[in-house]
């Protein structure tokens, strides 16, 4: 079949020049394409990097005020009246009735394993979950269950404590809370001698000494003692840790930077302009540790400045401002 000179033309295809500028044009394409995705993608991870910071931030200021809400919990709701002998047991009597905050150079003192580059935070309150009571009065047997608990310095023997029926879940060593919601006084544990008797170590508590007179069926609790603190991770980077009553330490946030703590001290009254030693439930000045002195009991709450920075060769970063309330604070 003969073809004629158009079909013949059309039969020829693409020339080397039409094929050179196609790719060339597919290519430009491409590039544009890709250069959209990696823009996409890029976004993205700075999206999903700032959410994880967030949600850091986030998780921290809710386990810092949780936690410190809680702090002076002695087994009853706070009343202005109630006193807190926490203090009276060798070995106890460095407790406050809330927080105290320390210099990271006595990390290696409070059983912390690593380098510690913030202050070193302590929240005290009760176990709740641990509670146990002492006995009653049993009008027909008289000497089973003593008509008062008077705490002492004197022989083990008159050192001891009777509970109910339901036992104590107590060891030696621990720090216990007794507690009738008008008072809260704290011992230590010296010897467990049955699942309803436990002898104390000696007291500094004298006759007629406050804090040192208890009713039958006192709550008795074990002391539970958290700190908070900002220390490197191991990794080339600090973070935000607990330690746990039992001494171990968890890491809650990664990526801390800038931690800065300032307390806020309530230690006046004011009355129609004229201001008087005091609680008045309001904080009337942030100061550092070094500068709250002896005056941890004034302590309302405490406000928490620091930054979070994800991981990465991007990092994102955020600043975070957090302030914490003592709850359980005492105006007296």
């Amino acid at each position: 079949m003969i073809l004629s000179p158009r079909a013949r033309r059309a039969a020829k295809g693409y020339t080397l020049v039409e094929i050179m500028i196609a790719l060339a044009l597919g290519a430009l394409l491409l590039a544009g394409s890709l250069e959209i995705y990696s823009t996409a993608r890029a976004s993205w991870a700075d999206q999903r990097l700032g959410a994880v910071v967030v949600e850091n931030g986030r998780v921290m200021s809710q386990v810092l005020r949780s936690s410190f809400s809680g702090a002076g919990y002695w087994g009853c709701l706070p009343d202005s009246n109630d006193k807190l002998y926490i203090d009276i047991t060798p070995g106890a009597d460095e407790l406050h009735p809330y927080l105290h905050a320390q210099a990271n150079s006595q990390a290696s003192d409070l059983g912390i394993s690593r380098t510690v580059s913030s202050d070193i935070i302590t929240l005290y309150s009760v176990l709740s979950d641990s509670q146990a009571t002492t006995c009653a009065v049993d009008p027909n047997n008289a000497g089973a269950c003593p008509a008062q608990i008077v705490l002492n310095g004197g022989d083990a023997t008159e050192r001891q404590i009777n509970f109910n029926a339901a036992g104590h879940g107590f060891n030696a060593g621990d720090t216990l809370v007794l507690s009738n919601c008008s008072q809260a006084t704290a011992i230590q544990v010296a010897a467990v001698d049955s699942s309803t008797l436990l002898t104390y170590e000696p007291t500094s508590c004298g006759a007629g000494s406050a804090g040192c007179t208890y009713d039958p069926q006192t709550s008795v609790m074990k002391l539970d003692v958290r700190r908070f603190y900002v220390a490197s991770n191991g990794r080339g980077g600090e973070s935000f840790y607990l330690q746990l009553n039992s001494g171990v330490e968890v890491e809650l946030v990664e990526g801390i930077e800038n931690f800065i703590t300032r307390y806020g001290i309530d230690a006046q009254t004011e009355s129609g302009g004229s201001f008087a030693a005091g609680s008045d439930g309001s904080v009337e000045q942030y100061v550092s540790r070094s500068n709250v002195g002896g005056n941890w009991d004034k302590v309302l709450a405490v406000k928490f400045e620091y930054t979070i920075t994800s991981l990465g060769n991007n990092p994102v970063t955020r600043d975070f401002s957090t302030v914490a309330t003592i709850r359980n604070f005492r105006r007296n």
